[in-house]
């Protein structure tokens, strides 16, 4: 009867820690005119504002999402009741401390090809590839970074929750939404900081929509 009990209390006890986490799933809707080679992009410094007003900030939180790793495309939260969650923020891109501090490994190491070391800076959004328009296939490549005041690229999204369980939260990810916005006789190859970077990191925000 003892062993019986003790089993039951830890099924018991599992069952409430699974319960304390919720995940960021990151999904790809693709546009047949649309050819991806590559696409991949930081998502960094989220936050989670709880219905009672206090906000976790996660730690070391840096992840590069990766249209060709599907591991990449899951952000587990640990420790967050996911009826508590009323809002959810995160930065495309990397800060300027991440920059400067040199380079790092994990995610932010350079083997991943997201780092220009000719420039000691990050790529804080890549896509390479090509778009089928009026019968003529343009070939795309845009490497998005930059960190100094005049060309910081990074952006900010935040969404407010309305549903009560957030165990999962999906956020679809849709790049001709960018595509639709460029003009691709002058924007369809960037590849250094600077005005263009600017403008089109300015636009990524808008390829990204959360599932309610």
């Amino acid at each position: 009867m003892k062993y019986i009990l003790i089993c039951c209390i830890t099924f018991s006890l599992g069952s409430v820690i699974s319960q304390e986490s919720t995940s960021i799933q990151f999904k790809f809707t693709l546009d047949d005119k649309l050819n991806i080679e590559t696409l991949k992009f930081y998502i960094t410094n989220i936050k989670l504002t709880l219905k009672n007003n206090e906000i976790f900030a996660e730690e070391n939180s840096c992840h590069l999402v990766d249209i060709t790793n599907k591991d990449s495309q899951t952000i587990l939260i640990k420790s967050i009741n996911p009826l508590n969650i009323k809002s959810i923020q995160y930065s495309i891109g990397t800060d300027s401390i991440s920059n400067v501090s040199g380079i790092l490994d994990g995610d932010l190491d350079p083997i991943n090809g997201m780092y220009w070391a000719w420039n000691s800076g990050y790529i804080n959004f890549k896509l390479e590839g090509a778009y089928f328009e009026n019968s003529n296939l343009k070939p795309i490549e845009l490497h998005i970074g930059g960190y100094n005041s005049d060309q910081a690229t990074i952006q900010h999204v935040v969404y407010n929750l309305t549903t009560n369980n957030y165990s999962s939260i999906i956020i679809d990810v849709n790049p001709n939404t960018l595509i639709e916005q460029l003009d691709l006789e002058s924007q369809n190859e960037v590849m250094i900081p600077g005005k263009k970077a600017v403008e089109i990191s300015k636009m990524l925000p808008s390829i990204f929509t959360i599932r309610e």
